[in-house]
């Protein structure tokens, strides 16, 4: 898809969804605050039987500032590029702002979120009391190996049985341990193939 296109489905799709939040609100009491909307799309908020009776609405709500958010993020960095100009740009803006605040807003005075605000200094104090951090310790001396060194050293081990080194051992002896335990499997493997070549020449002599 061409970059221009879709900008302009972005703009189309931006445009649909602000038209459709607008009109959804549009009923919502002047001067549209929290009050406001809280009466529209919750009733009052200690009769079950309000919250219920509105609970499509604010379904709605919900449903239409979630393809807002989405509608804007996508083209929020190439708004001109798109075709808005300054104060078009600087009006959507405050919108989305409006309605997501307006949404955070209803959510919390029918109970359909948790505002965490009111626990953050008892969780706090939690952490600070029962969790602790030590200081990090060394626990390999594997850190001055490369990935290939350490990848080898793996390999090597496992094929002949050799145990890994102690927490004690040292980078440079654990490298010169790699060293010595490649050696001694190369050479082991060409061993091998000379002896099977020795023999399979012996078995045709005979």
């Amino acid at each position: 898809m061409l970059l221009k296109d879709r900008l302009k489905k972005g703009k189309e799709r931006l445009d649909q969804t602000l038209e459709r939040i607008v009109l959804l609100c549009e009923r919502v009491e002047p001067p549209k605050g929290e009050l406001e909307y809280i009466h529209f799309f919750c009733g009052n908020t200690e009769i079950a039987s309000d919250l219920k009776e509105r609970e499509p609405q604010r379904a709605a709500l919900y449903k239409a500032t979630a393809g807002l958010l989405r509608a804007y993020a996508n083209i929020a960095d190439e708004m001109d590029a798109a075709g808005y100009n300054n104060a078009h740009v600087a009006r959507i803006k405050k919108q989305v702002e409006h309605y997501l605040n307006a949404r955070d807003t209803v959510r919390l005075a029918s109970n359909e979120s948790l505002d965490l605000k009111g626990y953050e200094a008892d969780m706090r104090h939690l952490i600070d009391t029962y969790f602790k951090a030590d200081e990090p310790r060394k626990i390999s001396p594997f850190d001055g190996m490369s990935l290939l060194e350490l990848s080898s050293f793996g390999r090597t081990c496992w094929t002949i049985g050799s145990p890994f080194p102690a927490k004690s051992s040292s980078p440079a002896s654990v490298k010169s341990r790699i060293k010595l335990t490649a050696h001694g499997i190369f050479s082991l493997r060409f061993t091998t193939r000379d002896e099977a070549v020795s023999l399979g020449a012996g078995r045709r002599s005979d």
